[in-house]
């Protein structure tokens, strides 16, 4: 995590990520943020995906030591956003550091109920500013958002645009096996 090289810094990430224990939070809540914001961007959606796997209360516990900073921000704005309140998170969704917004996608992803709460918002920044690598965060959040985002992207899917076409088709790979019996249901799949 101290490397000179961000390449490595960011391996060092996403290796505490795959880990997924909850040792794993705390190096990567309490230290300083990173000067490469792809480092953070990657912290964010290691924080995320060990928040699925190891519970929020992780996060929650190191979230006074975490040093402050747009990276930050975001992690607050996902422990906010587990009792309701995702206007922070959605608006760094379509945050202009292409890291922040998949790192903030990675959070709402990580947060089914909040992402389903919220699945019309997830699908509004995907048809403004489609694009399945510079809008992951946001096409993982869309997969994560239960019916209501299969039924989203269901309707993406069906768009004349290609880019529109891709992230709903992501979203779907995202969602997993429960999007196949709820495209059948969907008016847009059968159109």
């Amino acid at each position: 995590l101290d490397d000179p090289d961000n390449d490595v810094r960011r391996a060092a990430v996403e290796a505490l990520a795959w880990q997924g224990a909850p040792e794993c939070v705390e190096p990567l809540v309490v230290r300083p943020w990173d000067d490469d914001p792809t480092v953070n961007g990657a912290r964010l959606e290691a924080l995320a995906s060990l928040a699925t796997r190891c519970g929020w209360d992780a996060v929650q516990a190191h979230a006074d030591a975490m040093p402050e900073g747009p990276a930050a921000d975001i992690v607050s704005a996902a422990l906010a956003a587990r009792s309701g309140a995702t206007s922070a998170l959605l608006a760094a969704l379509r945050d202009g550091d292409e890291a922040l917004r998949h790192g903030a996608g990675a959070m709402l992803a990580a947060l089914p109920e909040a992402a389903a709460n919220c699945a019309e918002a997830i699908a509004s920044v995907l048809q403004d500013n489609p694009g399945v690598d510079s809008q992951r965060g946001a096409v993982a959040a869309l997969g994560s958002a239960g019916e209501d985002g299969v039924e989203l992207a269901a309707e993406l899917l069906a768009s004349d645009d290609w880019q529109h076409r891709c992230c709903g088709a992501m979203a779907l790979a995202a969602a997993g096996p429960a999007a196949a019996e709820a495209l059948r249901c969907t008016e847009a799949f059968r159109a």
